[in-house]
């Protein structure tokens, strides 16, 4: 492999060219300023956003005494965890409980610390404020159900209990640790 500031040469002469041209040129700079992040985009050089790595780590389908939202309601929630080392920002990820509807809650705008959680209140209530707690639009069946949780314009879910999770009981969440399920 070629020593990284040999291929780099051409490429820092490049940039330089574009960001200070020559005083003929400089009508040319919007142009220019816009031509050069796409390059370096394209060639891999500038960071790019991190894929967040997330998946539904647990969930509760009977809240008889543990978390309240703002109303004062104990409702169902679940929670949704950020493995990457990065932090990951959910616009567009969608949870369902229906496997013919995959997109049927779809999250807001909100950043996910890496390897933080962020609790989802599964109410039925609908709510995607991000300054405020998030409520899906369907609340979870203690009998058990289908639960998946999909990247933006996936067709696998990146998390699914299929064909249902097992039956709850109250006050007893139920997840993955380490890929095996729990409770």
């Amino acid at each position: 492999r070629a020593d990284p500031a040999v291929r780099l040469a051409p490429l820092f002469h490049t940039a330089r060219v574009l960001l200070y041209p020559h005083p003929s040129m400089v009508r040319r700079m919007p142009i220019r300023r816009f031509v050069l992040p796409c390059l370096l985009a394209l060639l891999g050089f500038l960071p790019a956003t991190a894929r967040a790595q997330v998946s539904i780590s647990e969930f509760l389908a009977s809240n008889s005494t543990g978390l309240t939202d703002s109303d004062g309601d104990r409702p169902d929630w679940t929670e949704s965890r950020n493995s990457s080392g990065s932090p990951g920002n959910l616009l567009g990820w969608s949870r369902t409980d229906d496997p013919i509807l995959p997109r049927k809650w779809v999250f807001p705008s909100v950043q996910v610390p890496a390897n933080s959680q962020i609790v989802v209140f599964a109410s039925g209530k609908n709510r995607t404020n991000s300054a405020a707690p998030l409520h899906t639009s369907f609340s979870l069946s203690v009998n058990g159900e289908y639960l998946a949780l999909f990247a933006p314009e996936a067709t696998v879910p990146a998390t699914e209990f299929a064909p249902e999770y097992p039956p709850q009981r109250a006050d007893v969440s139920y997840g993955f640790r380490s890929g095996r399920s729990y409770i």
